[in-house]
């Protein structure tokens, strides 16, 4: 994803609807817009927080794309999968970004514009700068929730559970995750979360310790906490 250096010369709209502001990271998010529109970009962007859901479906019809969250750990939940039904495409942040296909096939990742937190800036002046690229963006985020996940396929994939047809790419090794980044919360939060739990009660309190791989991972993360 390569920005040019084209700045949006008519207002683009977009939309951002957090739940929890708080574990949405909306604060960032709108430092992030701010620093855009400081760079000359033109970009309209929607807050909504506390409305009924019919309230935040017309708005997603009325923006050009969506911002999701800053920390999330699927690049496409609830409110980003409202938006691709509706033909919109989401930047959402997450540290999980850069772990993902390690444990998905491409085919099985939805096509949410999914960086990590720090490179959401990048993402939507990507969108800001190549409006021509949003159409085609979000054509392909709607073929995905209307094709890979129809109703009729996650049916199919139901059934082939039941009759025990179950594809290799399917499986995941617990025992073989080391993701440590969480949800809804910076780094550096998680990490102090960690090293509260460990200074208190020992390593073992993470619940961990039949994976050794993964207790490793939590302590160098609780040892980044300031």
């Amino acid at each position: 994803m390569e920005n040019s250096a084209q700045k949006s010369t008519v207002p683009v709209r977009a939309l951002h609807a957090p739940s929890s502001k708080g574990a949405k990271g909306t604060a960032e998010i709108l430092k992030i817009i701010d620093n855009l529109k400081a760079a000359g970009h033109r970009i309209d962007l929607k807050l909504l927080s506390g409305v009924p859901n019919s309230e935040v479906i017309e708005a997603i019809k009325q923006c050009d794309f969506v911002i999701d969250q800053l920390y999330s750990d699927t690049p496409m939940a609830a409110f980003a999968t409202e938006a691709a039904t509706l033909g919109k495409v989401s930047v959402v942040g997450g540290y999980f970004s850069e772990d993902i296909r390690r444990y998905l096939p491409e085919h099985m990742i939805p096509p949410t514009l999914y960086v990590h937190p720090e490179k959401v800036h990048d993402a939507v002046e990507f969108l800001l700068s190549n409006p021509d690229k949003v159409d085609a963006l979000s054509e392909k985020i709607k073929s995905f929730v209307t094709d890979y996940w129809s109703i009729d396929l996650i049916a199919e994939r139901y059934l082939r559970l039941f009759n025990d047809d179950i594809p290799d790419e399917w499986w995941v090794d617990p025992y073989e995750i080391d993701y440590v980044g969480g949800c809804g919360l910076s780094e550096i939060q998680a990490a102090r979360n960690v090293r509260d739990i460990i200074e208190a009660y020992g390593p073992s309190a993470l619940g961990v310790d039949d994976k050794p791989r993964l207790l490793q991972k939590l302590i160098a993360l609780s040892e980044k906490a300031d």
